[in-house]
C-alpha cells in the first residue's frame, strides 16, 4: 500500500489479494464485452457538431 500511495501515478483503485484483483478484473471484462456489443448502436447516438 506504501508503493502505491508513493507512486507517481497513485492508482484510483487498489485491489488487494488474489480474490480482489480475479473479482476486478472479471468486471472489468464483463463491462468491456457489454460495451463491445452495444458499440455500434451507442456510437450511432452521437451528434454531430
Amino acid at each position: 500500500m506504501i508503493a502505491a500511495l508513493e507512486a507517481e501515478h497513485t492508482p484510483l483503485r487498489l485491489p488487494l489479494g488474489n480474490d480482489a484483483v480475479h473479482g476486478v478484473l472479471n468486471h472489468a471484462d464483463a463491462i468491456r464485452a457489454d460495451v463491445l456489443a452495444w458499440e455500434k448502436v451507442t456510437r450511432a447516438t452521437m451528434f454531430d457538431d
